[in-house]
């Protein structure tokens, strides 16, 4: 993918998100939003964009206020400076702002530093750190405006921030639907033979991983894929591991093929080459073909391109740490494809979060609910994508038990559905809505619940109640019997049982039913279909879900949209494949020819004899819909 159209997908989704942050801080300039952003989607650029506009529209006074931007590494302090710098020298910037703000990545100043009257905005990057007393001082002052940026709106132990709401999120496959990043491809876990005991990734002992046996089966594994594995990092568990690891490395057949060896831990000049940090990495992204090896350093902060290969050698426990590790694979550079290579099997499941678009950036994804993403462009089709999710097998929910919210286009809407067993293979859900209201509200409760129940650890009976507690539920609705309330309960004990490495198996009969949890993003998504194509729609009695079909492309390549003309007006637009167009276009021609051969004389027997010896390729119902195509010479069809 060239680099221009790269950086047009990058622009067309951080614009979206500069111009939510910007409304939302011109209504109220002291909020605290946060920007919810996957690693490898741009935080930082997006937020140095919208800091820009803030100035730009005079939210921020340009001649008076100035930004305090918070981190908690230097390299992310840096890599914001980067941005600034890299936004002021884009000839399509009419002016940078960048002399308006001051960095801070030592916590201990912060104090003084967000005392001065003259800030009147703060940027907290990584904000799921900010729960830390040292950034309780920026939320005391409640004069100024607060914009946390992160992957996450939790922290690492499930517990939700101190914002308002998430003023702009987009998800994982979002952003690869769009181009901006690459869909990473999960490889062959390698197989090292080590065993372990533990039932539970936090009782393994990191040091037991670090043995020569493990470290040489991954040697060769990485050997055996050189040919296409070219920038490689390696997460492993312990300093004693970086060092043993890279030795056997630098000793092996890897020594010839990786020009670059190295290893990096925490500290200003803790590396294999012995220079600072900024000039290691500077160095590191230099080399085309590498292979680095690091404890945690490079989840955060850490912006490089070319790297393609991500290696866990260790088990995270931090889903947030895992998904950041495997972030920095995900950009993308020229036709790079990006590698996740999982060692071991003990490791939280890689596939799931990534095909479930890092869940955790709306609700914890400790439960492994099944997530289902949809699109809407207004009123009509929020509705009905809503309607189609209740009305749907699989999602069924009772008409009694159905919610429809109020619309509204600034709002977003996700739908939480715990099952319901009622016997006999029949299923029921109850739905809660969430909405920019309520979400931050449920989440807090759920995740609490999510958390504990995933690492077996019994809440007490008053904190369910807490979680499901009446009056702490969605205005739009929720279990509001103790019954329902006990059932969603039950759908979530169920869920706990069911994950990957829980330590409490569920039994065969509830891992059958799963999932128990179910999570619907509904997200807005304005047309993007030519207008020809929305006139051919216009009187389509199904033209919603056309729309939706369009939109997510759920047709395969060399489809065709036709118009079939209704009994009693307007038409029913259906997209097949290209083979079953082929026959209905043939027919039509045949019928065509008929029409010509007999002109004003009487054919009805003739094209009767001819309809009951072909083959509708369509229901049967539309039969006589090709007739009238003929016979009012009608346009019927459009190439997708």
């Amino acid at each position: 993918m060239v680099e221009s159209n790269v950086n047009e997908a990058y622009d067309e989704f951080q614009s979206e998100a500069v111009s939510a942050l910007v409304k939302d801080f011109s209504k109220k300039s002291n909020g605290r939003y946060l920007l919810v952003i996957p690693t490898g989607g741009g935080k930082t650029r997006t937020a140095v964009k919208a800091v820009n506009k803030l100035f730009e529209k005079n939210t921020l006074n340009p001649k008076t206020d100035y930004v305090l931007w918070v981190t908690h590494r230097i390299e992310l302090e840096n890599q914001a400076k980067d941005e600034f710098s890299d936004y002021a020298s884009d000839e399509d910037n009419p002016v940078s702002f960048e002399d308006r703000v001051t960095y801070v990545h030592d916590l201990k100043k912060i104090r003084s530093l967000v005392k001065d009257p003259k800030i009147a905005f703060v940027v907290i990057d990584e904000a799921h750190h900010s729960k830390a007393s040292s950034y309780q001082p920026i939320f005391e002052r409640e004069s100024v405006g607060v914009l946390g940026l992160t992957a996450t709106p939790s922290r690492h132990d499930g517990r939700p921030l101190d914002f308002e709401r998430e003023s702009y999120s987009i998800g994982f496959p979002d952003l690869i639907t769009r181009r901006v990043i690459l869909d990473p491809i999960e490889e062959p876990p390698i197989k090292t033979g080590y065993e372990d005991d533990s039932n539970n990734l936090d009782d393994i002992d990191e040091e037991k991983l670090n043995n020569e046996e493990r470290n040489r089966r991954i040697i060769e594994v990485l050997h055996k894929r050189s040919d296409r594995y070219n920038k490689v990092v390696i997460y492993v568990g312990t300093k004693n591991h970086v060092k043993d690891l890279y030795s056997q490395i630098k000793a092996s057949p890897l020594e010839d093929v990786y020009p670059s060896i190295n290893w990096i831990l925490g500290g200003p000049s803790n590396n294999s080459r012995g220079l600072d940090r900024k000039q290691f990495i500077k160095e590191e992204k230099s080399h085309n073909k590498s292979i680095l090896i690091n404890v945690d350093v490079l989840t955060e902060g850490y912006d490089d391109k070319t790297i393609d290969t991500v290696v866990l050698a260790c088990p995270i426990k931090s889903t947030l740490k895992l998904m950041q590790a495997v972030g920095r694979a995900v950009r993308r550079n020229g036709d790079k494809k990006a590698y996740v290579v999982p060692v071991e099997d003990k490791l939280p499941s890689i596939t799931y979060r990534f095909s479930n678009r890092w869940l955790y950036s709306d609700i914890s994804d400790a439960l492994e609910p099944q997530v289902i993403d949809k699109t809407y462009f207004d009123d009509k089709s929020f509705r009905q994508s809503l309607e189609s999710t209740y009305t749907s097998p699989e999602t069924w929910v009772e008409e009694d038990d159905r919610i429809y919210p109020h619309y509204d286009e600034d709002n977003r809407y996700s739908l939480i559905l715990f099952k319901v067993y009622q016997g006999s293979s029949l299923y029921k859900h109850i739905p809660i809505v969430l909405s920019n209201d309520n979400r931050m509200n449920f989440k807090q409760r759920f995740d609490y619940l999510s958390e504990r129940l995933a690492h077996d650890l019994k809440p007490h009976g008053r904190n369910v109640d807490w979680a499901f507690s009446k009056p702490k539920w969605s205005e739009f609705g929720g279990p509001a019997k103790d019954i329902e309330r006990g059932h969603a309960w039950d759908a979530m004990k169920f869920s706990g049982q069911c994950i990957s490495n829980s330590p409490k198996p569920a039994s065969p009969r509830y891992v059958a039913l799963k999932p128990w949890i179910t999570f619907v993003a509904f997200r807005f998504k304005a047309p993007e279909i030519p207008s020809e194509f929305m006139e051919f729609m216009d009187e389509m009695v199904n033209k919603e879900s056309l729309i939706q079909d369009l939109m997510s492309k759920h047709f395969e390549p060399e489809s065709k949209m036709i118009k079939l003309p209704l009994p009693l007006g307007k038409f029913k637009g259906l997209i097949i494949r290209n083979s079953v167009f082929v026959k209905i276009e043939s027919m039509i021609s045949y019928m065509q020819v008929l029409k010509e051969q007999y002109k004003a004389e009487d054919h009805i027997d003739q094209l009767n004899q001819y309809m009951i010896n072909e083959e509708l390729p369509i229901e049967l119902r539309y039969k006589d819909c090709l007739s009238i195509i003929v016979r009012e010479d009608l346009d019927y069809f459009r190439r997708l």
